[in-house]
């Protein structure tokens, strides 16, 4: 049994998250305060975690639109970004641009490393 320092009640040590770096090695807030406590502090802060997400979003698109162009079309000169795709040569799990919008920098990457670039005309 442990106590939560925000709503005061003993409770069972599975309501407490794990934290190595506390001498219980439990999390001072049970599941239940921490979860109200972070739903709170994103209401308090949402223009702040807006503003990160673009950020993070452009700064990736960015990044993938540089890649597109320092490898240019597989079969002509084309380098500008915005007349390039994608295209699968391996199994396809999902479009680069679904992932662009949808997941993590790796997963991304693991895509990309199936396709070749290829000018839309030339598709």
């Amino acid at each position: 049994m442990k106590i939560c320092t925000s709503c005061k009640q003993n409770l069972d040590i599975s309501c407490f998250s794990k934290k190595e770096a506390t001498e219980s090695g439990l999390q001072y807030k049970c599941k239940e305060c921490h979860k109200k406590y972070c739903h709170e502090h994103y209401l308090k802060h949402k223009e702040y975690y807006k503003k990160k997400s673009r950020r993070y979003n452009r700064d990736l698109r960015d990044e993938i639109n540089n890649y597109k162009s320092s490898i240019g079309c597989a079969r002509c000169s084309e380098i500008d970004y915005c007349c390039l795709d994608f295209h699968h040569v391996d199994e396809k799990i999902e479009s680069i641009a679904v992932l662009v919008a949808n997941s993590n920098r790796n997963q991304i990457y693991e895509e990309i490393k199936k396709c070749i670039v290829l000018c839309s005309i030339v598709q």
